[in-house]
């Protein structure tokens, strides 16, 4: 199992910038929450170029497991766009974090959400499912 500090570095060779987040799945049985998102790829490393992704996904589908926290802010819209996201370590668990603009309102246009998890997963759904297979 890989550390808390090799995960994040993992997560932040993911590039979601200025893509929809389209659906939010809460599975509180599972302590898991998939976030699908319109389009979303993978970096070589944290500061390699986002025009030469190491692989795309469309739509791409973040999964985060032993999910212990959800937190939505004020007020939260569907359909918003990335415009900042990342993970830091937060003890034996890391905060995700990802703030969103495009709602409908005044008070919804610009939202964060931060969930609390000891892990994830990223692909298209085809991918994922060969992970689950393997788990």
């Amino acid at each position: 199992m890989s550390t808390i500090d090799e995960q994040v570095r993992r997560f932040h060779s993911l590039h979601l910038g200025d893509t929809l987040l389209k659906r939010i799945e809460l599975r509180t049985a599972e302590a898991k929450c998939i976030l699908e998102f319109s389009r979303g790829s993978v970096l070589a490393s944290e500061r390699a170029s986002v025009e030469e992704p190491v692989a795309e996904f469309a739509p791409a589908l973040l999964v985060l497991n032993g999910v212990v926290s959800a937190s939505f802010g004020h007020r939260y819209e569907l359909n918003s766009t990335v415009v900042d996201f990342g993970a830091v370590p937060n003890n034996d668990v890391m905060d995700f974090y990802f703030d969103l603009t495009g709602g409908y309102t005044q008070d919804g246009f610009i939202a964060k959400l931060v969930f609390q998890a000891s892990g994830f997963l990223f692909g298209d759904s085809a991918q994922l499912e060969m992970s689950r297979a393997l788990e």
